[in-house]
């Protein structure tokens, strides 16, 4: 687990790493910019990304990010059953 954006890039170049949780909007870094870098660089990670709503230039944040790689999203506020039934889905094994 990350604190910060700039640690999660750390850990994703530097571990294998299954799964990627990312929020859309963080300070300083959009979440649909470390999406589509991870699926051209890793495309082997599953990644579910989540978002309490919004739009980017007009558009549903989360349909831009399934458009982006995102395997699956999620809407906040996040519920621990439907965070684990995403990772479950994603990691059958």
């Amino acid at each position: 687990m990350a604190t910060t954006p700039r640690d999660g890039m750390r850990i994703l170049w530097d571990q294998h790493v299954d799964l990627l949780i990312v929020d859309i909007f963080m300070p300083r870094v959009n979440g649909l910019d470390i999406i589509r870098r991870l699926k051209m660089e890793k495309s082997e990670v599953k990644i579910v990304a989540i978002s309490g709503g919004g739009t980017i230039a007009g558009c549903n944040c989360l349909e831009l990010a399934t458009e982006a790689g995102a395997d699956t999203t999620l809407r906040k506020p996040l519920k621990a059953a439907s965070v684990a039934g995403a990772v479950k889905e994603l990691l059958p094994q």
